[in-house]
């Protein structure tokens, strides 16, 4: 395995959350170079690495030990795919349920 990685989390590929819900995740790994992102696009290629890379104040993966740890907000209903990228290659995906808030109709 190239970077070595321990563990990660979350473990499900489901992720099933709320719009303002904060989702971490976290990987374990013996790579010396630690540089994490989450990308919320369907399509992800090395432009797209490379501008949420370039963005430092998104995205920012906090490093403690071999572990680095990224948080992503849920901003909107949509579903999505979510990528974690790690030193500019894709290491997982995740689907994304946003959860529909249900509203009362008055008949």
């Amino acid at each position: 395995l190239k970077y070595n990685v321990i563990s990660y989390k979350p473990q499900a590929g489901v992720i099933v959350a709320s719009v303002g819900d904060t989702i971490q995740f976290e990987l374990e790994t013996l790579a010396d170079k630690k540089q994490m992102h989450v990308l919320d696009s369907t399509f992800v290629d090395s432009v797209a690495i490379a501008t949420a890379a370039s963005d430092t104040l998104k995205n920012t993966a906090t490093i403690v030990g071999d572990k680095a740890t990224c948080k992503y907000i849920v901003t909107s209903a949509a579903d999505k795919w979510l990528t974690v990228v790690m030193n500019d290659e894709v290491m997982m995906r995740y689907k994304l349920n946003v959860r529909k808030n249900e509203t009362a109709s008055v008949k």
